[in-house]
C-alpha cells in the first residue's frame, strides 16, 4: 500500500510537470505568434512606404480654377515652335532600361501628387518633382494666392488619359511630353470661407500637356517636370 501511494505520488508529479511544460510551450507559441504578427505588420508598412516612394520618384518608370502655371518654361528646343512628334523609341534606344508603361505609371502618380501639392502650397514636395524654373513659377502663383488670402482644395476624381505626345533626346537629356486628361473637383475659398472660384460640387475635366526630363547619364532615375502647357486641342477650339 505504501508502494502504491508512492507510485501514485510520482505519477501525479509527472502529470503536474507535463501540464507545466505544456503551459510554457503554449505561452512560447503565443509570444512567437505575436512576434510574427508584429513582423508582418512592420513588413507591410515598410512595403507600402517603399511603393509610395517609388510612385513619387517614378524610377521605372487657368485662372478660372486657379490651375498651376501654364507655359512657364521652355520646350526641349528652347523655342516657341512645337517640335516634330516622336515616339518613346528614341528614349529606349538611348536607354535600353526605359519602359514606357512604367514611365506613364510614374508620370500619372506625379501628376496627381503635383496637383495636390500645388493646392496645399507644399513647396517641399514640389521641389522634389519640378525643375528649378517650374518650381519658381509655381511658388510665385502660390505666394500670390496666399497674399490674397485664398485657400484651394482639389479632389482628384479620376485620370481618363495619360498619353505620350512627344519624346526627344538631346545629348544625354531625354524629354517626354504627356497629355493628361483628368476629372477633378476644384474650389477656392477666402479666409472667411466665401467661395472665390470653382465649385465644390461640380466635376470638371482638364486637359494639359506636361513635359518631363531626365539626364540619362546620371544613375538617379528620377524624371522632373520641366514644362506645362495647355492641350493643343483646346487651343484650336478657342
Amino acid at each position: 500500500m505504501a508502494i502504491d501511494a508512492e507510485q501514485t505520488k510520482v505519477t501525479s508529479d509527472r502529470i503536474v510537470e507535463s501540464d507545466q511544460t505544456d503551459d510554457v510551450e503554449m505561452e512560447m507559441n503565443q509570444v512567437a505568434d505575436a512576434g510574427s504578427q508584429w513582423l508582418a505588420i512592420l513588413l507591410f508598412v515598410s512595403w507600402w512606404a517603399l511603393l509610395g516612394l517609388l510612385d513619387l520618384m517614378f524610377p521605372r518608370a487657368g485662372s478660372e480654377i486657379l490651375k498651376p502655371p501654364v507655359g512657364a518654361v521652355r520646350n526641349s528646343s528652347g523655342e516657341g515652335a512645337a517640335s516634330p512628334v516622336r515616339t518613346c523609341g528614341i528614349v529606349s534606344r538611348a536607354d535600353p532600361s526605359f519602359d514606357e508603361q512604367h514611365f506613364l505609371h510614374g508620370a500619372a502618380s506625379a501628376y496627381e501628387t503635383i496637383l495636390h501639392a500645388y493646392a496645399k502650397g507644399d513647396i517641399r514636395t514640389l521641389r522634389l518633382l519640378l525643375s528649378p524654373e517650374v518650381t519658381a513659377a509655381f511658388e510665385t502663383a502660390i505666394d500670390e494666392r496666399h497674399r490674397c488670402g485664398v485657400e484651394m482644395d482639389i479632389t482628384f476624381v479620376c485620370l481618363k488619359e495619360a498619353l505620350v505626345t512627344n519624346a526627344d533626346v538631346a545629348g544625354t537629356m531625354a524629354e517626354i511630353s504627356v497629355r493628361f486628361v483628368a476629372q477633378l473637383i476644384s474650389a477656392s475659398h477666402s479666409a472667411s470661407g466665401a467661395l472665390v472660384d470653382g465649385d465644390p460640387h461640380r466635376i470638371i475635366e482638364t486637359s494639359d500637356v506636361w513635359t518631363f526630363s531626365r539626364d540619362l547619364s546620371q544613375r538617379n532615375p528620377q524624371w522632373r517636370l520641366v514644362a506645362t502647357d495647355e492641350d493643343d486641342r483646346l487651343k484650336a477650339a478657342s
